[in-house]
């Protein structure tokens, strides 16, 4: 994969950050392509209609909701998602969590779903 600089990797994919996190986490993934539901207009979308929006717009979705992947079909959709588990949703809290989700974009496939944990408390 390309690299910017620092050895940071270039956007692969088009990602989507649900409502529930943090822009401001966005400011620990330079070089990725995020944009934000609630820019968007997608802020009130359900988890279903949400993850349907994304299909030819979006390739990952970054979610702090832990239910998604149990309420939602992944494997059907083409795309993946990733799911944060933290204390909050305070930057403080999803700001570790960067090189890990880094890593995730690097490996993820359509269909998958991750699950990235901090151990903060």
């Amino acid at each position: 994969m390309p690299t910017g600089p620092g050895g940071t990797p270039l956007a692969r994919y088009r990602i989507l950050f649900d409502h529930c996190v943090t822009r401001k986490l966005a400011r620990h993934l330079p070089g990725q392509n995020i944009e934000f539901a609630g820019r968007i207009g997608w802020a009130d979308l359900n988890d279903g209609p949400l993850l349907d929006a994304m299909v030819g717009r979006f390739d990952v979705l970054v979610t702090t909701d832990q239910n998604l992947r149990f309420q939602q079909s992944i494997a059907r959709r083409p795309i993946a998602v990733i799911v944060l588990q933290a204390p909050s949703n305070h930057v403080r809290h999803l700001a570790g969590l960067a090189p890990d989700i880094e890593r995730a974009i690097l490996d993820i496939r359509p269909g998958d779903i991750v699950v990235i944990a901090t151990t903060d408390r």
